[in-house]
């Protein structure tokens, strides 16, 4: 993660964490849209979660993230993609942190209302939230993906892994990409069992229009469905006699899969050599 000898100027690194944060908002964006529609949510109340309540901190995080990576970038230019990752990564979470200091601001220090929104709670819950959701992973893959491109000077961030790079990347891939899938499952496992499985069926669904509407027992049955991830519920059917069956959507599913071949990639890397390695592997052998 050296620095390079090329210094980026403050135009050219600007450009670049302006793209690089408008990416990474317009990605976010898309996979809540798509979580919140999976769910059954109408296109109105899918808008209303991907702009959220709050669009003005989320300005903010965008505005102080930008200018984090653009000095990260003129005051240590990276050498190679790693570094171009980290630097965005970093600048993620002062994003982050900055956006989540300024509602606290608006909602409880300025009116004198501690704990109003959660005081240091939301914070604390943020950057883990971030983590969680493998924040610092996909920014720091979408800087490596547009550090190939003409936002930066040329041969400036798209140096390849050494083979050192290459194993240590893959094993933060691979436990990221693991660990979130574990914890997405298990929260889907919870969230179904909570309260026991026909009962929460019967209160929080997922309902199917073809079914009956009564409170009487024995008109639906929960269980836990692997395929899609979360709660099956089968419904005693409107018309006569049968079952429809209501599961809750597609979301988790499609997350777990794309962690899983964030798991792959990082398997990839840790199993193939770079092409400098190679080559340089034969003179390293003595002669039988």
């Amino acid at each position: 993660m050296g620095n390079s000898e090329r210094l980026i100027s403050p135009f050219i690194a600007a450009r670049f964490a302006v793209a690089l944060m408008l990416t990474a908002v317009a990605t976010a964006a898309a996979a809540v849209l798509m979580l919140a529609l999976s769910r059954g949510a109408t296109l109105g109340e899918a808008l209303e979660a991907v702009t959220g309540a709050n669009p003005g901190h989320a300005a903010v995080a965008v505005l102080v993230g930008t200018a984090t990576l653009a000095l990260l970038l003129v005051l240590s230019p990276p050498f190679g993609r790693w570094g171009l990752g980290v630097r965005s990564a970093l600048a993620g979470y002062a994003g982050l942190i900055a956006g989540t200091l300024s509602l606290l601001l608006v909602a409880e220090w300025i009116p004198g209302q501690p704990g109003a929104v959660g005081g240091v709670a939301v914070l604390a819950a943020a950057i883990l939230g971030f983590t969680v959701a493998g924040g610092p992973l996909w920014i720091g893959l979408i800087a490596a993906l547009l550090g190939r491109t003409l936002l930066l000077p040329v041969g400036l961030g798209t140096q390849p892994f050494s083979t050192s790079e290459r194993s240590r990347f893959g094993t933060v891939l691979i436990v990221a990409g693991l660990g979130v899938a574990v914890l997405t499952t298990a929260g889907a496992f919870l969230v179904a069992m909570h309260g026991g499985l026909d009962y929460a069926c019967a209160v929080e669904g997922p309902f199917s229009s073809l079914a009956q509407v009564s409170e009487r027992s024995g008109v639906v049955t929960g269980s836990f469905s692997w395929w899609p991830l979360g709660r099956s519920c089968s419904w005693a059917a409107a018309s006569s006699g049968g079952t429809v069956l209501a599961t809750s959507g597609w979301g988790n599913t499609v997350f777990v899969a794309a962690m899983l071949a964030v798991a792959v990639m990082g398997v990839v890397l840790r199993t193939t050599r770079t092409r400098q390695a190679d080559v340089a592997a034969p003179a390293t052998h003595s002669p039988l």
